[in-house]
């Protein structure tokens, strides 16, 4: 069911983005996840990556190899977002120290966005050429709904 109360009155007609879509990944944290698997992933050509990541943004911040991948793969331009595999909830920087690594890795946070809804919005910003530091901005940006930035 749709909560008419929170649905937006379209400003224009939608229209649709032709082109090419950004290379993407998504990958969902458990106990264990290793670090290899991280550094092979973020490999090129791969440009952005969504980390489903436990409750507000926690990741294995006491694992430096997992830290080092991220702040690799950052650095040579792979835009990383953290969301939440939690039904509810958001990405909370700073909440707790082991979702404030992630950041301070070099990922941004995603905030209350799904995982499907952040694959699509990076692979689209991606495919439109931008640069990464322009995608990192506007992942954390709401453009049609798909977010709520905390107060």
């Amino acid at each position: 069911m749709v909560n008419r109360g929170l649905s937006r009155i379209p400003t224009s007609e939608p229209a649709l983005l032709a082109g090419r879509l950004g290379r993407v990944a998504a990958i969902r944290l458990f106990p264990g996840f290793s670090a290899s698997i991280l550094e092979n992933l973020c490999r090129p050509p791969l440009q952005g990556l969504v980390i489903e990541a436990y409750g507000a943004g926690n990741g294995p911040s006491e694992d430096p190899a997992f830290l080092a991948a991220i702040e690799a793969a950052t650095s040579r331009g792979v835009v990383v977002v953290v969301v939440t595999q939690c039904v509810r909830g958001a990405v909370q920087p700073g909440a707790y120290a082991t979702g404030t690594a992630l950041i301070r890795a070099g990922a941004v946070p995603g905030f209350d966005m799904t995982c499907e809804a952040a694959l699509t919005k990076l692979a689209v910003l991606l495919g439109q050429h931008h640069d990464s530091a322009t995608v990192a901005e506007s992942m954390q940006r709401d453009i049609a709904g798909e977010l709520t930035r905390p107060s």
